[in-house]
């Protein structure tokens, strides 16, 4: 009496262990995260690893886990070619599985997409995610900074709201300072002076600060 039930999966038994994982998109999942911070740790990608750690997603993503779906769509937009297409049919399949950080990658992503009627929808996804109770902080602050980026540029048409958009871009690169993005634009708010006077010293720091992220104008 007292003693829990025997399920087969004690640590006795790990070969059952591991074959409950291997059916688990969530343990699958789990296990291609931590990988994925080991392999972060030792600072040279090892390219055996990247393909196991790619099939346990794409085998948690086939059983419609949206957090692998996300994160599948995160490595195919950084693969350098510049197709966008793969990564956004990753987040279209992680939002519809209702993954939040797939639903802003989404928007951002067909932001950037070029057309204006994909960066019409991305405002949209974005403001509905916003619309939305209990968000996590980071990704409701990621959220708002490409709001504010798309409305202080003017995408998809829609008329440009400088307020706004600075406001956004605020609390934006309060929850991610180093993003390429926030500070491009926050150097051109304070460049030209149009929501904020005009302060060259602190545009300044925001185009280096771009540039130092990888922007190609700042």
């Amino acid at each position: 009496a007292g003693q829990p039930a025997d399920d087969g999966l004690a640590p006795s038994d790990p070969g059952a262990m591991a074959g409950a994982e291997a059916a688990d998109p969530e343990a699958l999942f789990q296990r291609a995260l931590r990988r994925m911070e080991n392999l972060s740790l030792t600072g040279t990608p090892d390219p055996v690893e990247v393909d196991a750690i790619r099939d346990m997603l794409s085998r948690a993503a086939d059983e419609g886990h949206g957090g692998a779906l996300n994160m599948l769509g995160t490595i195919a937009s950084s693969d350098g070619s510049g197709d966008m297409a793969p990564a956004i049919a990753f987040f279209e399949r992680a939002h519809a599985a209702g993954d939040a950080s797939g639903t802003v990658n989404l928007g951002v992503a067909l932001l950037h997409a070029g057309t204006h009627a994909e960066q019409q929808r991305g405002i949209d996804i974005l403001r509905d995610f916003l619309a939305r109770d209990g968000l996590d902080e980071t990704l409701s602050g990621l959220a708002s900074g490409y709001l504010g980026y798309a409305v202080s540029a003017g995408a998809g048409g829609r008329a440009v709201d400088y307020d706004q958009g600075l406001e956004l871009l605020l609390l934006g690169h309060a929850a991610d300072p180093e993003n390429v993005d926030f500070n491009y634009m926050l150097g051109r708010h304070y460049e030209s002076g149009t929501a904020i006077p005009a302060d060259p010293a602190a545009a300044a720091q925001y185009f280096i600060a771009a540039g130092e992220a990888g922007h190609a104008i700042a």
